[in-house]
């Protein structure tokens, strides 16, 4: 048991950085000591929203720091490797945004500098901590449905996302994006590893907008088990759905079936003269003045592993894991035919 509060630096003080920021500030067992970004007006401005001692563009200035004990990678998605490997080789322990890397090679940097230093780390696939998903695994596992046969899953954004939320969506693709997401959860709710994919990519509406990413990719996934899954990210769902992100599953097994719509919750909606939808009362919401939500619970499991000494409740090599996954849907996508998926 850590008989001192947790010190805990944020490294990306972007949209994500901030859910990190407001998870170390609620935890009653931690504190943001530091928050560390390229854009010094950011770290600045993260800092003194949530009351860090240390504002930085110096990745350094954070890590030798000794009452830094934990540090949180919310960097972009290409961006992971580098601060993830530095933090864990200065013995800090690491959370690191989906997905862990985009190359296996870097993966296994990570997870290697963890093992070497001995230092915690943790992959933030948090539908894992999503209420629907975790109820609906638990469902699973006293086998109220029968075995898996089938899984249907759909994770897409409003074309808002790649245009204007954020600056580096050329940098990415919507199946590393959110395709990591929904491949972990297929992953987490089947309890199986995939031995095969048959990926198909489509593009042409973000690159006729000067954006080089593709639009949606679609793929077919046979787990050793038996099981199979259809999974279906996009990118360019219209500015006018009624919440940012589309989230849909159902999984149909040999006595049941399991649907599941998380964010067309229809418990709250609001509608003003200027705009109306879906309001978020699941992912990250503050109630009371406490932040909450299962973005929030899931790097609260972080620190929780941290001040209990206990394992993370998604280790790196889950990361690894699904890093060949959707290195194998690409791969599949460009040649047109099945692939192999060795994990």
């Amino acid at each position: 048991m850590c008989q001192r509060p947790i010190g805990y630096a944020v490294v990306g003080a972007g949209i994500w950085g901030e859910t990190h920021a407001m998870a170390a500030v609620s935890h009653p067992f931690s504190r943001l000591v530091a928050v560390c970004d390229i854009d010094e007006g950011r770290a600045k401005a993260l800092a003194e929203k949530y009351g860090a001692e240390l504002a930085t563009t110096n990745l350094e200035d954070v890590l030798r720091r000794e009452d830094v004990d934990a540090v949180g990678i919310a960097t972009p998605d290409f961006a992971h490797t580098e601060p993830a490997v530095s933090a864990l080789e200065a013995g800090k322990h690491t959370i690191v945004e989906k997905p862990l890397a985009m190359t296996v090679e870097e993966c296994q940097r990570i997870v290697e500098a963890a093992r070497k230093s001995g230092a915690k780390l943790m992959v933030d696939f948090h539908n894992r901590f999503n209420p629907p998903v975790v109820v609906a695994r638990q469902s699973i596992e006293r086998g109220e449905i029968g075995q898996i046969r089938y899984i249907y899953g759909r994770l897409s954004d409003t074309i808002y996302v790649p245009t204007e939320m954020i600056r580096w969506s050329d940098r990415t693709t919507i199946l590393w994006f959110l395709g990591s997401h929904l491949v972990d959860t297929m992953r987490f709710l089947t309890g199986d590893e995939v031995a095969r994919v048959y990926g198909r990519v489509g593009e042409g509406v973000l690159k006729s907008r000067g954006i080089d990413t593709p639009d949606f990719y679609v793929a077919i996934l046979d787990f050793r088990g038996g099981a199979m899954a259809v999974m279906e990210v996009s990118w360019i769902l219209a500015p006018t759905e009624p919440f940012i992100v589309d989230f849909k599953m159902e999984v149909i097994g040999s006595k049941g079936t399991i649907y599941m719509s998380p964010p067309r919750h229809c418990a709250l909606e609001r509608y003003t003269e200027e705009e109306g939808g879906i309001l978020d009362i699941g992912i990250r919401t503050e109630i009371q003045g406490k932040p909450r939500g299962f973005a929030v619970d899931a790097i609260w499991r972080f620190i929780d592993s941290l001040v209990e000494d206990a394992p993370v409740p998604v280790p790196g090599e889950e990361g690894l894991k699904v890093t060949k996954i959707l290195l194998a849907i690409e791969e599949s996508a460009k040649l047109g035919r099945a692939v192999d998926v060795e994990v």
